[in-house]
């Protein structure tokens, strides 16, 4: 979410050259999903994790999305 709270911030990830190893994270924290109000326990839990590492990408701003309706803001 962005500093407001109103809004998510869109981050894009590009490349042609995907390639991805599983990931053993040692710890996870997200205070979006960690928002008891939004996730009660157990309802939002890590499955898996990608590792990217020397790919080249881009990353661009995307549209930021209105928080709880999921519509781009205008």
């Amino acid at each position: 979410p962005n500093a407001g709270g109103t809004h998510l911030d869109v981050l894009e990830l590009s490349t042609d050259a995907w390639k991805v190893r599983a990931g053993r994270p040692r710890t996870v924290r997200s205070s979006f999903f960690e928002d008891l109000d939004r996730f009660p326990p157990g309802s939002a839990v890590l499955d898996s994790a990608l590792v990217m590492r020397g790919v080249p990408a881009d990353w661009s701003q995307g549209e930021p999305f209105r928080v709880g309706c999921g519509a781009a803001a205008g």
